[in-house]
């Protein structure tokens, strides 16, 4: 009976030390405690401080829990998983550096004030009293640190952890590093002050060749200063990274790593993720595009909310993607430094719902866009351009930057739809757009089958070439002027120009049966021009080259700042030209090859009208003649009676007259012309209403 109760007892102990948690004892180091405890099983840290100065390795899963006030405590690569420690787990403990941290600002680092420090760490932004590790990238501060600051820059517990199936849950700390690389990683209901870091303080990644790193849930994590990303994810499968708070970082908020060329990141799903006052933007979601042998990066970016972040000098914006497939869909982009938005390349870009509010807060200049909401394309070794078909749809804008939306030349096949743009103009260097339904508060933007915007930025009087209409089987193009930007410089006033241009159908040489420029408030654009591409004299030809000429004189060009826009049939195409070719004499001299277009009337900000000539829209509506035939008096019909008795002003009409004063009055629609001296000369009398 002795013998069976001790072998029972016996496998029970055994049981006990694989399956049930493993105390440490007392005076046993945290590398013999971890060494000692069976593959499988748990490890349990009771409260105390765990002071850690060489790594430790472990090749078999483990469980580490610590109880309340078990503090890890180390300055290095502290912990190691490898091998066949797939499994393992790390929840509830508290990560502490050994070294203390001075927080200095950034001047004064650059006074010297924290010199004496041998650690430091940086505060950039407001509310933020702990700090980061810098390292070079902090340019501003990086030159002004002494060799000692320089060199302690990596402190910090860092957990390593080469497996798949790790998971990292409901721990505390600071300057903490974990960085995985394995799939099914997951990491959750931390909250930790951010240390030294490859790419980011919770980073799952790997650079050795392995392709789609799948099961990785980062989420409902609150992480702040950290020496890089909060978050970073490289060579990953459907990466899901949701509900965390990631403030004060020396880099973005999340990164999808885009420097590992193998394979980069796809069909991640970025949600639900808050990320403030990070020095490098908010989410800087770009893949290593495009690369040989990458999948598409079908990336789902989704209402988030990144505002504050950056400075010009790190030219950060809320969200800055680079792929194919990505759908950045109901984001909240406010106060970034460099903007909202910015795509750097990649085709089949969705962006909609998105509100982007007053980003340049200290203003564009410095940063390397300068516009709100930013679509680019980018060419590979072979010079193929990626940059097809984005669709930006039904966001909401208000603009700082250059432009509320620009989209460059090497796009092709952009949908614009119900955008609403305040503050900036939208505009689209692309001659393949289709547009309904914008509006842009700086002029007009209806729903037209083709709306082309780009700058008129004039700097000297002359010729400058806008673009090339084809007008195919189209009857006319219409282009509507908006100059000024924003509020009035000085004495510069807005202005709004039409020009529109007919088709003679093929009637004859050139096959322009007619052009006018209406302007309306100041305006430096005095005529335009239009001349047959390849100077074509063929009656069919349908190719223009759009010329428009900046006012001349000590005064050029400081009305002609201002954006154009272009309305054509379904059958047209216009080429605009980005450079605004100059030219400074007069583009059209061959004859029948072109077409001269002065101004037909000019009404300025004040209501003033300077008239090219003045014409009457039909006979008799407010002037007309009659004969006086001998007599003294005569009388003509007018088209519509004055409320008020009109002002009148009688002439004679080809002739000189010296018998007196003439006068012109009305009596319901018949208008006298008397004068004092009896004559047989045509007379004519204009009227203008006081007031109707």
């Amino acid at each position: 009976m002795r013998n069976t109760f001790s072998f029972l007892f016996s496998v029970l102990l055994l049981f006990a030390a694989v399956f049930l948690d493993v105390p440490m004892t007392r005076g046993q180091s945290l590398a013999a405690a971890v060494a000692s405890t069976p593959s499988g099983g748990t490890l349990v840290l009771s409260p105390g401080t765990y002071t850690v100065t060489s790594n430790i390795s472990r090749t078999t899963p483990i469980t580490i829990t610590c109880q309340g006030g078990a503090i890890i405590q180390s300055d290095i690569n502290f912990l190691s998983l490898t091998g066949g420690a797939g499994g393992s787990a790390i929840s509830g403990c508290d990560f502490e550096p050994v070294s203390t941290f001075h927080v200095c600002t950034v001047s004064q680092i650059t006074s010297g004030a924290c010199s004496s420090y041998p650690v430091i760490a940086l505060t950039r932004f407001p509310g933020d009293v702990i700090g980061y590790e810098p390292t070079s990238n902090d340019g501003d501060i990086w030159p002004y640190l002494t060799a000692t600051q320089k060199s302690n820059n990596g402190l910090g517990p860092h957990i390593n952890a080469f497996v798949p199936n790790f998971t990292f849950s409901g721990n505390t700390g600071k300057r903490l590093y974990v960085q995985v690389a394995g799939a099914s990683f997951q990491a959750y209901n931390n909250n930790f002050v951010g240390g030294p870091s490859t790419f980011g303080c919770l980073e799952d990644s790997d650079n050795s060749g392995q392709q789609d790193i799948t099961g990785v849930k980062i989420h409902d994590n609150t992480i702040i200063d950290c020496q890089y990303a909060g978050i970073a994810v490289g060579n990953t499968y459907a990466a899901d990274i949701y509900n965390n708070h990631i403030d004060y970082n020396g880099g973005p908020a999340i990164l999808t790593i885009q420097s590992f060329a193998q394979f980069g990141n796809v069909y991640f799903n970025i949600h639900d993720n808050e990320g403030s006052y990070n020095y490098q933007g908010g989410l800087d979601a770009q893949a290593d595009f495009p690369a040989t042998g990458t999948e598409p990066t079908h990336g789902i970016i989704h209402h988030n909310n990144f505002s504050n972040n950056g400075t010009t000098a790190t030219n950060a914006q809320g969200i800055a993607t680079l792929g194919d497939y990505i759908q950045v869909t109901d984001n909240v982009l406010e106060h970034n430094a460099c903007g909202g938005f910015s795509h750097y390349g990649g085709n089949y870009l969705v962006f909609t719902g998105n509100i982007i509010f007053s980003n340049y807060p200290s203003g564009p200049s410095g940063c390397g866009i300068n516009n709100d909401v930013n679509i680019n394309a980018i060419a590979n070794s072979s010079g193929n351009s990626y940059g097809q078909s984005p669709i930006i749809a039904h966001n909401q804008i208000s603009a700082a930057g250059n432009y509320a939306i620009d989209i460059e030349p090497s796009i092709t096949n952009p949908v614009l739809v119900g955008n609403i743009a305040t503050g900036k103009t939208i505009r689209v260097l692309t001659p393949t757009l289709t547009e309904s339904g914008d509006f842009d508060s700086n002029g007009p933007m209806g729903t037209f089958q083709k709306n082309y915007l780009m700058p008129g930025e004039f700097s000297n009087q002359g010729w400058y070439h806008l673009g090339t209409i084809d007008l195919n089987s189209d009857l006319n193009v219409t282009i509507f002027f908006a100059s000024g930007h924003g509020a009035n410089v000085g004495s510069n006033q807005h202005g709004f120009g039409i020009f529109e241009a007919r088709s003679a159908g093929g009637a004859g040489t050139p096959n322009i049966s007619g052009a006018t420029l209406w302007n309306f408030g100041s305006n430096a654009n005095t005529a335009m021009q239009l001349v047959a591409t390849g100077a074509s004299t063929s009656a069919s030809n349908t190719k223009w080259e759009v010329w428009i000429q900046a006012q001349s004189g000590s005064s050029c060009c400081s009305f002609a700042s201002g954006d154009f826009r272009v309305m054509t049939g379904g059958n047209s195409t216009w080429t605009p030209d980005p450079s605004l070719t100059y030219s400074s004499s007069t583009p059209g001299v061959t004859p029948n090859t072109y077409v001269n277009v002065g101004i037909q009337n000019f009404i300025d900000a004040s209501g003033t009208i300077y008239p090219a000539k003045l014409n009457q829209s039909q006979g008799n509506a407010f002037a007309g003649t009659c004969s006086m035939s001998g007599s003294s008096s005569c009388s003509f019909s007018i088209n519509f009676p004055y409320a008020n008795n009109p002002i009148g002003i009688a002439s004679p009409q080809g002739a000189i007259y010296t018998g007196g004063a003439a006068s012109c009055s009305v009596s319901g629609t018949t208008a006298t012309i008397n004068v004092p001296t009896a004559n047989s000369l045509v007379w004519g009398c204009v009227l203008v209403g006081n007031p109707n």
